[in-house]
C-alpha cells in the first residue's frame, strides 16, 4: 500500500498534487485506465479497493474513508 502524500504520488503518476486533490474531491473524473493505473502504483488491486469502499457503505460502519485517507 502507499504510504506517501499527493505530491509524492502526483508524481509517481505525472499530475500535480492539486489534480489528485480535484480527484479525490470529486472535481475532475478520471478514466478507468487512468484508476487502475493509480491503483497499480499505490500496489492495490481493484478487488481490494472495492471491499474496502464496501466497507464503508455498510450500515454498521461508524467511520468515514476521510478517516483513512492518504
Amino acid at each position: 500500500m502507499f504510504r506517501g502524500d499527493y505530491t509524492e504520488l502526483g508524481k509517481l503518476i505525472g499530475v500535480s498534487q492539486q489534480q489528485i486533490s480535484r480527484y479525490e474531491r470529486g472535481y475532475n473524473t478520471l478514466s478507468l485506465s487512468d484508476f487502475t493505473f493509480i491503483l497499480s502504483v499505490m500496489n492495490v488491486s481493484l478487488l481490494d479497493f472495492i471491499s474496502y469502499s464496501s466497507f464503508f457503505k455498510s450500515d454498521d460502519c461508524h467511520i468515514t474513508p476521510k478517516d483513512y485517507m492518504l
